[in-house]
């Protein structure tokens, strides 16, 4: 499919020229290229997740407990399976909202006088989110990337 293909020129463009690709996401017609999109870039965020998880997530207990100057009765320990558990429920619950996120922005924008369809409404939310999807993961970058958004869905 298209949207496989083009994963990595679609992240790029969103990046480096956001004007350019939403203007050229205005040809774009239905939600399937979109929803498509986004659970593949949630798959990969999860997946990296999964791995930075089962590979230092007591090293970052220890350090989260630390920082907070409390340390719990007794040792913490997250396995693989709990981990694999909440990144499944956490896809799932990614491509449920994305639908409930995609139409409290749609709700605003008619409120405001717009005009477009629910389908173009859901294209813009999804592929705004692209860069707090994917920098997300990185500390202390969430004030930024949410300007970043407010920014992409303005262009």
């Amino acid at each position: 499919m298209e949207v496989i293909t083009n994963f990595f020129q679609i992240i790029r463009e969103i990046f480096t020229n956001p004007s350019n690709f939403f203007e050229d996401l205005k040809k774009e017609e239905g939600m399937q290229k979109s929803l498509l999109f986004y659970f593949i870039i949630i798959l990969i965020v999860n997946l990296i997740g999964l791995v930075v998880g089962y590979l230092f997530l007591d090293q970052i207990i220890d350090l989260t407990f630390k920082i907070l100057n409390f340390m719990p009765k007794e040792e913490i320990t997250i396995g693989f399976p709990r981990l694999y558990s909440e990144s499944l429920q956490s896809i799932i619950q990614s491509m449920i909202l994305v639908f409930i996120g995609a139409g409290i922005l749609h709700i605003w924008l008619k409120i405001f006088g717009g005009k477009a369809p629910y389908q173009k409404t859901f294209q813009l939310y999804v592929y705004s989110h692209v860069p707090q999807i994917l920098l997300g993961l990185l500390p202390f970058f969430g004030i930024v990337l949410w300007v970043w958004t407010m920014i992409l869905l303005v262009i």
